[in-house]
């Protein structure tokens, strides 16, 4: 009650609250600076206080040196008189002499001891039962001062007569010759000690109490209290004095035996090894300060009661204006007054807030006028969007408010739709849309998300809903943006179909136009006018173009809708590399360039599909291809990045790429203008489709051009089973072109294929031109081959001809080709029947398929001749059963006879014993695996790889070799085993795995 009334009293006007601020900051400020000089003042007599009391420790100490000093010389003179030069005097005479020497009495209270040189006592001043007639010769301080015939100040021990505590100075008698013929004993008792109680009396007065500790022997010597003298040090819990003196601080504040805190000083009596403490109580030093400290604050807290009414009296006659200034604002912000300019007023400060306030209300017109327009412009945009906007409150997802276009959308009058539940609408149960909106912030969202909701009438609406937190007054709600894409997905499914429609329809008739054309020009009909060359030589170029629109257009819808499938394996990418370099030759050799690769890698795995990188690779030959100049290089590298990629580039020697050009060159339908006569054909789909390709397989792909040097196009893959992080494939420079050494050449490793055989085949196809070319396709490759143009003449002929495989399409008059080859399956004598689907729908095909049958291969149309020809004479070969032919080179013709017969039942031998014979047997056969001897007549077995990498495929490569291989070149085979050291079991199964991988590598 009493701080409500105070607060209402003194904080009402701004001056009051001021002038209490001020003096409250003033007082605050005030008491601050009187604790921090009480403290200082505190400190600085502390400080003077042990100083002073050091200095009287210090002279404390000096004194008792000299005391002790004074003792020894008196002592020592004595010693003088007890002897006659040779031997000490009768015992009589020695009483007799200590009796008369009162000094030496007042000095040792503990009394005199006179010893022979054997250390046995025989004259007393003080008696004591049982001493004389008592050997000494063990103290310590005996032996000591016999071997250094020196004075000797003994630390506290109790006497061994008297059984008290006693401190002695030592004394040795010595003859004239120097030898030691007796001891004087100067007893002093500790617990009667007049020595430090007069001094310190003297010195110190009766301020404080002294300790003199032994820090050696852990005791108390003496001290102001008799009764701690001879004692040890007491263990208390809590730090003492005597522990802060042990520990080594000299001086400072600690606390005493009783508790109570303290200021010490100490020093060290060297004579003895002691310290001498003095012990002030802290009350005392806190006592010195207490009544010019209280002075000090008098004195202050007079000038600020003075200083207050000062500040007081000013502030009151400077805020007046102000004050009268903030009732005019207060009232125009009531309506007691119109709101209007203020007048200004004489004092800079106020007039300052005047002017201040007058631009204020200008600006406040001119921001509610824009505010108005925004309003109104943001209004007509939530009412007229083309989108449907919805807010909804963000903790149950309810309409609060929407736009007439969602009611549009949804079917669902505006009424209707608010109070709805957003999750109601939708097709599923919703709980993607929850957890999308969760994470929603008042960021816009750019990441639009795909959801179905349900019109009012019952159908599918699809939509692409983005979101983001607004406030709408004090509450926080989520709006939510929804665009209707039905129409555009039924757009693009329809634009889908019809692009996949029109491509597979052209197949059919390209095929058998390309077809025919290719057994026309390779005279298979006869020989052709030499006028009429020219003109097919153009029809064969166009269906080529053709054939590749249609390709790329299918890619692109496949790529575009997601439905494009492969076949991720580990491959060997070199062996890629190479197979894609041969393979693309045609086009080196249509522009006039050469192929040459980088000094290729050893052998790098890597998890692709081989087929889509060769795809890949092509394109970015054929570009190279295109944009070089007549007898130019086009050069493939390769190389590793880092330790987790490889880099695949190719470089050519072009014009470059322009720079208006290079922000779209992986767009649909970009080409870039030619700079010279030669037409630069192709579909503008090449590099979309290669980086969508390369993206799909884990990689990047990125290029560098310069004009006038050249461009180089590079993809990086991930290695096998290395992590998978997103990559960056910048390069900042062209790098320089490559000199045409030592380098694999496109025409390199090329292996010739089996001979044809003269075996009938089946052609299934509807469209007689496309049989007919298959037909002389077959005729010309070797093969016998008949037509039937549906699935019941197929059957037919199959029962009566024994065929040794089929050529066959799906899309057949009477059903579809898949049905054949579930009926051939089903029948004993045609279940391992070799069937090549040639058709459109190769995808559709292996879906339905599913992998469930063996002894199919699947080739695409359009086709080229030798591809099917190299097909039908794989399948052939391997439903003969014929065994793999492996290479052994091997100089030893023993091992070579008994491998051959270990795996004799799995493949077949053929033994090569140098490396001039493995170079020429390679040249000649193709081999399914190389079996490797490192150690050769006429060189090393590692001169072999780049001949073996060279063929298309390479076979895979196993060292059988006498010495163990390095983690390097072990990377660079498929395996490697050591002679003498593996059984045979092992090595057959190394053979099995390894031939097995082949088989199943594409």
């Amino acid at each position: 009650m009493m701080f409500s009334i105070f607060r209402q009293h003194f904080t009402r006007g701004l001056t009051r609250r001021i002038v209490l601020i001020t003096t409250g900051c003033l007082f605050i400020s005030i008491l601050l600076l009187t604790l921090l000089i009480s403290r200082l003042l505190f400190v600085e007599a502390e400080r003077t206080v042990v100083g002073h009391q050091q200095e009287l420790v210090d002279m404390l100490v000096k004194r008792m040196e000299n005391e002790l000093e004074a003792r020894s010389q008196t002592l020592q003179g004595f010693a003088s008189f007890i002897h006659d030069g040779e031997k000490l005097l009768e015992v009589e005479k020695i009483e007799k002499l200590l009796s008369t020497r009162v000094r030496l009495l007042e000095y040792f209270n503990g009394g005199i001891l006179v010893a022979d040189e054997g250390a046995v006592a025989i004259a007393e001043t003080i008696f004591v039962q049982g001493r004389i007639g008592t050997a000494y010769p063990d103290r310590p301080h005996v032996i000591t001062a016999t071997k250094t015939k020196e004075v000797v100040f003994t630390r506290p021990y109790m006497g061994r007569a008297t059984g008290v505590p006693l401190s002695t100075i030592t004394v040795p008698v010595l003859s004239d010759s120097g030898r030691v013929i007796g001891f004087l004993f100067g007893n002093t008792l500790l617990a009667e000690d007049n020595l430090f109680k007069e001094i310190s009396e003297e010195t110190l007065g009766h301020q404080g109490r002294i300790f003199v500790l032994d820090p050696l022997l852990g005791m108390l010597v003496t001290a102001s209290d008799f009764s701690l003298a001879m004692q040890p040090v007491p263990e208390k819990n809590f730090p003492t004095v005597l522990d802060a003196v042990l520990s080594g601080k000299p001086s400072g504040r600690s606390r005493d035996l009783q508790g109570k805190e303290v200021v010490y000083s100490s020093a060290v009596l060297e004579k003895m090894g002691w310290e001498v403490i003095h012990v002030l109580p802290a009350a005392m030093v806190r006592g010195a300060g207490a009544s010019l400290i209280i002075n000090i604050s008098f004195f202050i807290i007079c000038l600020m009661a003075a200083t207050s009414l000062v500040i007081v009296f000013l502030l009151r006659r400077e805020l007046f204006p102000l004050q009268e200034l903030a009732e005019t604002i207060n009232a125009m912000a009531t309506g007691k007054i119109p709101v209007q300019p203020l007048e200004s007023v004489s004092v800079n400060e106020i007039e300052k807030i005047c002017r201040a306030f007058n631009r204020l209300h200008e600006m406040r017109e001119d921001q509610e006028k824009v505010l108005r327009e925004e309003r109104d412009f943001l209004k007509s945009q939530f009412l007229q969007s083309s989108d449907g906007i919805v807010l909804l409150d963000r903790d149950n997802l309810t309409i609060m408010e929407a736009n007439p276009r969602l009611s549009e959308i949804l079917g669902f009058g505006l009424q209707d739709l608010e109070g709805q539940s957003l999750l109601a609408l939708l097709e599923t149960d919703g709980e993607d849309l929850k957890k999308a909106f969760s994470g929603i912030t008042e960021n816009p969202d750019r990441r639009a998300r795909e959801y179905t909701l349900l019109h009012a009438e019952g159908h599918s609406i699809h939509t692409m809903v983005s979101a983001t937190l607004v406030h709408k007054g004090p509450d926080t709600c989520i709006m939510a943006n929804v665009r209707d894409i039905t129409e555009l997905k039924q757009n693009i499914r329809i634009k889908n179909e019809f692009v996949s429609t029109v491509s597979h329809e052209l197949r059919t008739p390209l095929t058998a136009i390309s077809g025919a054309l290719g057994l026309i020009m390779g005279g298979a009909m006869g020989e052709m006018p030499e006028k009429s060359m020219p003109m097919l030589e153009i029809a064969s170029n166009n269906c080529r173009r053709l054939s590749m629109l249609i390709n790329d257009l299918l890619d692109m819808e496949k790529l575009s809708t997601d439905k494009m499938r492969f076949d991720f394996q580990i491959q060997d990418i070199t062996s890629l590399v190479k197979r894609a370099v041969q393979e693309n030759q045609v086009y080196a050799e249509k522009y006039k360039v050469s192929y040459v690769l980088e000094k290729p890698l050893p052998s790098v795995r890597v998890n692709v599909d081989a087929q889509r990188f060769i795809q890949v690779l092509a394109n970015l030959l054929s570009n190279a291809a295109k944009f070089s100049p007549e007898g130019g290089m086009v050069c493939v590298r390769m190389h590793f990045p880092d330790d987790k990629r490889v880099r695949i580039g190719v470089q050519d020697q072009g014009p470059g790429i322009s720079d208006d050009f290079r922000l779209r060159i992986f767009e649909k339908f970009t080409q870039s203008e030619a700079t010279d006569n030669r037409s630069k054909d192709g579909t503008g789909l090449g590099l979309a489709i290669t980086k969508a390709l390369v993206e799909k397989m884990g990689g990047c792909i990125d290029f560098v051009s310069e004009e006038g040097r050249g461009s180089f196009f590079y993809l990086d893959l991930p290695l096998a089973h290395g992590e998978i992080n997103t990559m960056d494939c910048m390069l900042s420079d062209l790098p320089d072109f490559l000199s045409p050494q030592a380098v694999f050449t496109a025409s390199e490793g090329a292996v010739a294929g089996a001979g044809p055989l003269a075996q009938q085949v089946l052609v299934v196809e509807d469209d007689p031109d496309t049989a007919l070319m298959l037909q002389a396709l077959l005729t010309c490759g070797g093969f016998g081959a008949d037509v039937a143009v549906d699935i019941g003449e197929a059957l037919e002929k199959i029962d009566r001809v024994k065929y040794t495989a089929i050529c066959l399409d799906l899309i057949l008059p009477d059903g579809n080709g898949v049905d054949l080859i579930k009926n051939l399956r089903s029948r004993a004598e045609t279940k391992d029947l070799p069937i090549i689907v040639v058709s459109a729908l190769v995808e559709e095909g292996r879906l339905a398929v599913k992998g469930a049958f063996n002894a199919i291969d699947w080739l695409e149309k359009p086709i080229e001749p030798h591809n099917l020809l190299d097909t039908i004479r794989k399948m052939l070969k391997k439903s003969k059963g014929e065994k793999p032919y492996i290479l052994h080179v091997e100089d030893d013709e023993d091992l070579g006879e008994i491998l051959a017969a270990i795996g004799g039942d799995l493949a077949r031998f053929d033994l090569a014993g140098s490396l001039g014979e493995a170079f020429l047997k390679l040249d000649q056969y193709h081999y399914d695996l190389v079996i490797l001897d490192i150690g050769l007549p006429d060189g090393s077995g590692w001169e072999l790889l780049p001949a073996i990498h060279a063929l298309m495929p390479p076979p895979p490569v196993l060292v059988l070799s006498s010495s163990e291989l390095s983690h390097a070149d072990m990377a660079r085979v498929h395996g490697a085993l050591t002679k003498g050291k593996v059984p045979n079991d092992i090595i057959l199964e190394t053979l099995k795995n390894i031939l097995a991988q082949g088989e199943a590598t594409p």
